[in-house]
C-alpha cells in the first residue's frame, strides 16, 4: 500500500487548532482510503463548537475532501446616531418625553462603552434642505458615559421649531457615521434611530420613497448602516415601517403612548443591535480555502435543541417568516448579519445571543 499522511495545524483566531490527517487510495486498492479530523478550542452555543470532520469524494481526478469546522461567533460592536425631529409639531410633552427618554439611554449604566451621538432636524443653522447645514453633529459620536453630558447639553440647548425636513438631515447622518466607524480600527456597525412625529415636509425630494431608498443605501454600502425608526404621536407609520424595511430592521417602533414606551423602545433597539451582527472568522491560507457557499449559522434553541439558520443572497432576500443570514460582501464576505426573523429568533433563545458559525467545506491547500 502507497500511503501518505499530512498533518496540518493552524491558529484560527484564537478559537481552535485544526489538525487535519488523510491517505490516499494505494495503487492495489482504489477504494482503500481513510481521513480523521481532530479539533481543540472553538466551543461555542450549546457545546456544539469545536466538532470537524471530512467529507471526500474522487472525481477521477485524484482525492479531494472538504474539512468541516465550527466556531463561535464574535458579535460585531455597534455605533448609534440618533436623529431626532424638533420640529414645531414636537413641542409641548412630545419633547419633553423625547429629551428623557434620551437623556435615560445616554445615562443607562447598560450602555456603557457605547458610541453615541445625536443630531436634530431641522438644522439650528443654515438651510434646512442641504445635508451641509447638518454635517456639524451637536452631539459627535462618542463613547458613554463621558458623551452623556455632551449629549443632554446638546437637548437642554434646542427647542421644537419648523418642519420635517427628514431626508436631508438623515443623508447627512449616514455620513458621520459612517466616517466614525471608519476611523475605527476594528470592524464595526452602525445604527441609525429616526425618531419623528409626522410625515416628511419641506424640501425637494424629501419623500417617503426617497428617504427609503436613503435607507436601503446605507445598509447595503459599507461599512453597513442599519436603520431604526421610531414614531411618536402623530408619525405616518406606513411610512416609517417602509423605511425600517428598506434599513433592514422590519418594522417601526410605535411611542406614542410616551415617554415609557420610547425608553422600551431604545432597549429593544439595542438589544437587537448587538445580538445580530458578527465577525466572521479569518482562516490561515495554510488551513485552507473557505467555500462561503457552504456555511451555516447555528444556535440553541430554549428546548435545548440546535437551530440552523441558512444563508440567502442578501437583506433582500430575507424570509419575513424564516429568515436567513447573509454576508456584507458575497464577493469577499468578512461579517454575518441575520435577517430580522432569525435575529428574533436568536434573542428568544437566550439573553447573550451567542451562536455559531458552521464552515461546511474548507478545501485543503494544494499539496
Amino acid at each position: 500500500m502507497i500511503a501518505r499522511s499530512v498533518r496540518r495545524t493552524a491558529a484560527l483566531w484564537g478559537f481552535a487548532t485544526l489538525t487535519t490527517t488523510f491517505a490516499c487510495a494505494s495503487e492495489e486498492n482504489p477504494a482503500d482510503t481513510s481521513s480523521s479530523t481532530t479539533a481543540a478550542g472553538g466551543g461555542g452555543a450549546g457545546g456544539h463548537g469545536g466538532g470537524g470532520g471530512i467529507t471526500s469524494s474522487d472525481g477521477g481526478g485524484g482525492f479531494d475532501e472538504c474539512v468541516s469546522e465550527t466556531l463561535p461567533a464574535t458579535l460585531l460592536p455597534s455605533d448609534v446616531l440618533i436623529v431626532q425631529d424638533r420640529s414645531q409639531s414636537m413641542d409641548g410633552d412630545k419633547w419633553t418625553a423625547a429629551v428623557q427618554a434620551i437623556t435615560g439611554f445616554a445615562d443607562n449604566a447598560e450602555m456603557v462603552g457605547l458610541n453615541v451621538g445625536l443630531s436634530f432636524f431641522p438644522a439650528a443653522n443654515g438651510d434646512m434642505c442641504l445635508t451641509a447645514s447638518y454635517q456639524d453633529l451637536p452631539a459627535p459620536v462618542d463613547v458613554l458615559p463621558p458623551n452623556a453630558a455632551v449629549i443632554k447639553e446638546a437637548l437642554y440647548a434646542i427647542e421644537p421649531y419648523g418642519g420635517t425636513p427628514t431626508r436631508p438631515a438623515l443623508e447627512s447622518g449616514f455620513d458621520a457615521l459612517r466616517s466614525f466607524i471608519l476611523d475605527q480600527d476594528e470592524p464595526r456597525r452602525g445604527v441609525v434611530i429616526l425618531v419623528t412625529d409626522g410625515a416628511p415636509t419641506e424640501c425637494d425630494d424629501n419623500t417617503p420613497y426617497a428617504i427609503a431608498q436613503l435607507a436601503k443605501q446605507a445598509l447595503e454600502f459599507q461599512p453597513s448602516i442599519r436603520t431604526f425608526a421610531v414614531g411618536m404621536e402623530g408619525a405616518d407609520f406606513d411610512v416609517l415601517d417602509d423605511i425600517a424595511e428598506a434599513g433592514g430592521t422590519d418594522a417601526s417602533f410605535d411611542v406614542s403612548d410616551g415617554v415609557n414606551a420610547f425608553v422600551d423602545a431604545l432597549d429593544a433597539i439595542m438589544e437587537r443591535a448587538r445580538a445580530c451582527e458578527y465577525d466572521l472568522p479569518v482562516f490561515d491560507p495554510d488551513v485552507g480555502t473557505v467555500d462561503y457557499e457552504r456555511v451555516v449559522v447555528h444556535f440553541e434553541k430554549p428546548s435545548g435543541m440546535v437551530g440552523t439558520i441558512q444563508q440567502v443572497p442578501g437583506s433582500s432576500a430575507c424570509n419575513p417568516s424564516s429568515g436567513g443570514f447573509y454576508y456584507d460582501d458575497p464577493a469577499a464576505p468578512t461579517l454575518i448579519l441575520l435577517c430580522p426573523a432569525s435575529c428574533d429568533a436568536v434573542q428568544d433563545a437566550s439573553d447573550d445571543g451567542k451562536v455559531d458559525i458552521g464552515f461546511e467545506c474548507i478545501l485543503p491547500p494544494p499539496r
